[in-house]
């Protein structure tokens, strides 16, 4: 009786050192891995500026793309329907600044 009590204090006195182990390890592992991240974050805002970046770019380059081929293709159907091409001119007309659009005239 008096041996196993012996047993059982070394066995949890063992635990706590294993316990203790496992936690200083893992306090340990932790701050290595703050330390790197905090030296990681410059790189991380560098590559997140460069994707935000590189995703304007490409909606820039878009943008432009369609308004080239629209264009294109406004010209060809006016080439093909000279009325196209008047209803271009009025629309661009009551669009710019200096031609105000016509004020409706009220329903009788």
């Amino acid at each position: 009786s008096h041996a196993s009590c012996i047993k059982d204090a070394e066995q949890s006195a063992y635990s706590a050192l294993l316990q203790q182990n496992r936690d200083a390890h893992w306090e340990d592992a932790k701050r290595r891995h703050d330390k790197q991240w905090a030296m990681g974050a410059p790189r991380r805002h560098a590559v997140a500026k460069q994707e935000s970046s590189a995703r304007e770019r490409i909606q820039t380059d878009a943008v432009s793309q369609y308004r080239v081929l629209y264009t294109q293709y406004d010209h060809e159907l006016c080439l093909l329907d000279p009325s196209r091409m008047l209803v271009n001119e009025l629309v661009a007309q009551s669009l710019s600044p200096s031609h105000p659009p016509p004020v409706p005239s009220p329903v009788p």
